[in-house]
């Protein structure tokens, strides 16, 4: 799970309430997890919740889709083989549409982001802080599972 760079998005960096199930390994690792992030109510009395479920015990499965109030946008397939197109729907104002990116090994980018970073003077898209709070709200998540 990761909740990077959300605080720039206009989400709080981290979760007000965890709610997951799950099931962990001999190792205390999440094999299966499911369950609600509450990020609390926005400046209109919006609820904002983000959900997830993952699993080493399922197929493959590797999407993510943020849904807001003026459209939505689906990532297909994060994690991408390396035969695989990087593929984008999104909707808004009345429009769609699908992209199919380029293929793009994104080990190596977040390496040379970085590594540009460091020479460069320059701060990551993801800093140390969201690193934290990414941190903190899988140990919540994995604690409200052994609390289930």
């Amino acid at each position: 799970m990761g909740l990077n760079n959300s605080a720039q998005n206009g989400v709080p960096a981290e979760p007000k309430n965890i709610i997951a199930y799950g099931k962990l390994n001999a190792h205390g690792a999440d094999v299966v997890a499911s369950g609600i992030l509450d990020f609390g109510n926005d400046a209109q009395g919006r609820a904002r919740y983000g959900h997830f479920d993952v699993s080493f015990e399922r197929g493959r499965k590797a999407e993510y889709e943020i849904i807001g109030d003026k459209g939505w946008i689906k990532c297909h397939n994060m994690w991408a083989y390396p035969t695989d197109d990087p593929v984008i729907s999104w909707e808004a104002g009345g429009k769609s549409d699908t992209i199919v990116l380029p293929k793009a090994n994104h080990f190596n980018q977040e390496i040379a982001h970085f590594s540009d970073c460091v020479l460069n003077d320059k701060t990551p898209l993801l800093t140390l802080a969201d690193a934290k709070g990414n941190c903190r709200a899988i140990e919540a998540v994995l604690q409200a599972i052994k609390q289930a």
